[in-house]
């Protein structure tokens, strides 16, 4: 009796509003949708991946001689070789700033704080040399990045193993170090580890990975040395050169 009621009393207010019979007889107007094209909609879709698959890198395939193909290399590995020689002496710019002179047990001392940064000019010529050097299908690889980012954005060039190898033991193996010199007098070498990887850190200047080596271009290390002074010192003439380990002691 009760759902009889409550039909009736719909119908009634629908007609007490002044529902025409043509809205009430049209009731799915609110429930279709236009009809979807799938044949066209599926025909713009397979264009669009169509395009989307030609912008797609292809991989690279090695060519198939018929008939031996010899390469010299002379020219490309003499360019890198002499690009690498000048590392890690051309490579750097070490900013000085004021000194301050602390004493501790009777003993004087000079505080220089400093700035190292990489020279673009020889990230520049590292950059054509190892260019020089590339080799679609090689297994190995050099990658130079120029801005701090989560995605280590940068340009990523293929070598052979023999470029790629030759790149890391060059720059890794040198393992720079500061050589602080105040006049004619060298006061020691510094060790940060950032430049000479001698120990894990988030981000070297050079970094080697896997059959590759990440240059780090965009790095800035800020730090500070404290050597002892005599009262002979050339302290107004104090500079801070970036060295081969090996011409520490």
């Amino acid at each position: 009796m009760f759902k009889k009621l409550v039909v009736i009393g719909l119908a009634t207010a629908l007609i007490g509003c002044g529902t025409t019979n043509r809205a009430l007889a049209d009731t799915n107007i609110f429930t279709q949708s236009p009809k979807i094209d799938y044949d066209g909609f599926f025909s713009e879709t397979t264009l669009v991946l169509g395009v989307l698959n030609l912008l797609k890198e292809k991989p690279y395939v090695a060519p198939v001689n018929k008939t031996p193909v010899f390469y010299n290399h002379k020219k490309q590995d003499q360019f890198l070789d002499n690009v690498i020689s000048q590392y890690p002496y051309q490579a750097y710019n070490v900013t000085i700033a004021s000194p301050t002179f602390p004493n501790h047990n009777r003993r004087t001392y000079m505080k220089i704080p400093f700035v190292v940064r990489w020279n673009q000019s020889y990230v520049n010529q590292l950059y054509n040399a190892v260019a020089g050097s590339q080799d679609q299908g090689g297994t190995g690889w050099a990658k130079f990045v120029n801005k701090k980012h989560w995605s280590t954005p940068g340009y990523q060039i293929k070598l052979d193993r023999t470029s790629s190898d030759k790149l890391m033991r060059g720059l890794y193996r040198a393992q720079p170090m500061l050589q602080v010199r105040v006049g004619t007098r060298s006061l020691g070498c510094f060790d940060i580890p950032e430049l000479s990887n001698t120990a894990q850190r988030k981000a070297h200047m050079v970094q080697p990975s896997g059959t590759g080596t990440v240059i780090n271009g965009y790095l800035e290390l800020a730090s500070h040395v404290t050597v002892e002074i005599s009262p002979g010192d050339d302290i107004g003439n104090a500079r801070i050169f970036v060295v081969r380990s090996s011409q520490c002691r």
